[in-house]
């Protein structure tokens, strides 16, 4: 899907001058309702009280009310939209294979929205791009938080559950999944003392539920704890994809699952962070509240015969603990979601680089957008490292995108890409993160491709420090020097499997970086 700007907004940003926030403009369109026969489509036009203005997508025109804002809908008794206006019935039909929807005055052309194969349930906002029905969009919120205190898996391990075992007054956790039988313990605790809990975890994740999951919220839902499933086939995200945790006036924003392979830390490389600060918490907060409550979300008890469950395998990895650090004070910090502002975060926060970028991510297409704005800092002469997850099962892709790093850096772009070598201190990354400049710190759920940013719910945060930056080059660091080009250890097929992406991606005549906003 794109959503340009006129090519998403192609006559405002060429032929026009970009309009003030307070000139006529279409704020979002909404072509393909869940509903049978796109009953409740919509367009949301701001009109700044001017009069004689119309709305076309060439084929049929609706007249507009002076009203400052209007609703325009097929169906315009049968929708919720996001915030008041005049509503007004109109007979164009937002096409699903793609429309150009204009507002016009009796010289021609204001502004203009176009969208490409549009997907059911999805806003297209002249702001944010998509937006599901039911998300409210969700703007970076910058902060200074009083205390932050790093976490590196597998060391980290332990750090949360202290945490939890202080809790006096709410709990709240928001996941993929949730499988930590420690935190669990320490969940009954607090439950047992009064602490209010509460959870909110994907429905559907990839493989279904597992059986160890099912087995510990069985035992929260049963002593008192709310636990809530999200998703399903009209859910408002593809997956709820976050992980983070708030306790009373304390939060964590992390890249692990809770887990023994992720915050048990018998398994993966990786990153979060711990903050003391009421208002950051309280933004989190904010948070789990809009996606708790919502069509897509179910108790867990109601649900749980419909589950897919699994049995999946238990990580049981033994690496060495790390006492906590001491927290840092005073931190800039910066919070953004997917979908809407975690990954205009990102990509800014590259796009600014001077000098370095370091990214420790699971996998990073070499055809998406991520690597493309790595490879466009490079080219100016940053240098950048990327380190990637050693996994078998992204063998495959991470190869192709070593041999499309190594043909760039022959050609003198400073970019380099690894594949992590464990050498004892973990398992697999599953980190997602860079250090910028040596500076900034930027970590959280994302996956660095081109669907987790727009589809997902997602946490990333962007930490403007020094001092917090330099603990994590001090680990990336020690992991890239231990690192190679293949990783290792690797079965015969693995191998076989690398040889094979290698030689396929060396085949390529080519390579070039083309700059365009996608919205997949």
């Amino acid at each position: 899907m794109r959503l340009r700007i006129l090519l998403v907004l192609l006559l405002t940003v060429s032929a026009l001058t970009v309009p003030a926030a307070a000139a006529p403009q279409i704020i979002e369109v909404y072509p393909d309702p869940h509903a049978p026969g796109d009953e409740g489509e919509w367009i949301i036009v701001s009109t700044d009280g001017h009069s004689g203005l119309r709305v076309s997508d060439g084929e049929a025109s609706t007249r507009l009310p002076t009203a400052d804002r209007v609703i325009l809908s097929n169906s315009p008794q049968q929708i919720d939209p996001p915030g008041n206006g005049t509503h007004l019935h109109t007979s164009i039909q937002l096409a699903n294979s793609g429309e150009v929807v204009r507002l016009l005055d009796d010289d021609g052309v204001l502004d203009a929205m176009e969208y490409e194969r549009a997907r059911e349930g999805v806003r297209y906002h002249h702001r944010h791009g998509e937006v599901p029905v039911g998300v409210t969009p969700r703007s970076t919120s910058h902060h200074t938080v009083a205390q932050l205190t790093p976490l590196v898996y597998p060391g980290a391990a332990g750090q949360l559950e202290e945490l939890v075992a202080q809790a006096t007054d709410r709990i709240i956790i928001g996941c993929y999944t949730f499988a930590s039988p420690s935190l669990t313990d320490r969940l009954l605790d607090r439950l047992a003392a009064g602490v209010s809990v509460q959870l909110l975890c994907e429905r559907t994740p990839i493989g279904g539920v597992s059986s160890h999951q099912v087995a510990l919220l069985d035992r929260l839902s049963a002593a008192g704890a709310d636990v809530r499933l999200i998703g399903g086939p009209t859910g408002r995200y593809r997956y709820h994809h976050p992980k983070y945790l708030v306790v009373d006036d304390h939060a964590a924003v992390l890249t692990e699952n809770f887990k023994p392979a992720g915050t048990g830390g018998m398994d993966s490389r990786g990153w979060g962070v711990l903050v003391g600060d009421a208002a950051f918490a309280n933004a989190l907060t904010a948070i789990h509240a809009h996606d708790a409550d919502g069509a897509d979300v179910r108790r867990f008890d109601a649900v749980r015969p419909t589950l897919t469950v699994t049995d999946a395998p238990v990580a049981d990895g033994s690496y060495p603990r790390e006492s906590a650090a001491a927290p840092h004070r005073d931190v800039p910090v910066a919070l953004a979601t997917a979908p809407t502002s975690a990954d205009p975060l990102l990509l800014s926060t590259l796009t600014a680089a001077e000098t370095s970028i370091r990214v420790i991510t699971p996998r990073l297409p070499a055809d998406g957008r991520h690597f493309q704005a790595l490879v466009e800092r490079a080219r100016t002469g940053v240098q950048v490292q990327v380190l990637l997850s050693n996994a078998w099962y992204d063998a495959t892709e991470n190869a192709a995108t070593v041999a499309a790093a190594d043909r760039l850096n022959a050609s003198g772009v400073p970019i380099r890409v690894r594949i992590a070598t464990p050498a004892g201190r973990f398992g697999k990354v599953h980190a997602k993160g860079a250090i910028v400049d040596e500076t900034q710190l930027l970590v959280g759920s994302v996956n660095w491709n081109d669907g987790a940013p727009t589809r997902n719910r997602e946490v990333l945060m962007l930490v403007d420090d020094r001092a917090v930056a330099e603990v994590y080059l001090a680990v990336f660091d020690a992991d890239w020097q231990t690192s190679s080009t293949v990783g290792g250890p690797l079965t015969a097929m693995h191998r076989w499997q690398l040889g094979a992406a290698a030689a396929l991606a060396a085949g390529l005549s080519t390579w070039r970086v083309r700059r365009s906003v996608r919205f997949s």
